[in-house]
């Protein structure tokens, strides 16, 4: 079942994005989530990543269903989508 990240289950959910992406990637998983009008070039500057290396964090992210991006290219945002069954497997 997809629910939306809340406080309630952000902690279970933030512990288990590390184990199965990594710190980098759950870094960035949290700073979409405090922020869903956060822009590539906000989290690579927050990060110190290149652009591209968010991109391909960003795309595994999607690909496991855990984010998705909403609205236009420009002034859109980032819906989080978490999937508990579909994250590891």
């Amino acid at each position: 079942m997809m629910y939306p990240v809340n406080r309630m289950n952000f902690g279970k959910n933030a512990e288990r994005m590390r184990k199965d992406f990594g710190k980098e990637i759950a870094f960035v998983f949290q700073l979409i989530v405090s922020n869903p009008y956060i822009t590539i070039g906000e989290i690579a500057g927050k990060t110190g990543k290149t652009t591209r290396t968010i991109e391909n964090y960003l795309k595994k992210l999607k690909d496991e269903k855990v984010i998705t991006r909403k609205g236009p290219k420009l002034g859109g945002y980032w819906e989080i989508l978490f999937e508990d069954e579909a994250i590891g497997s």
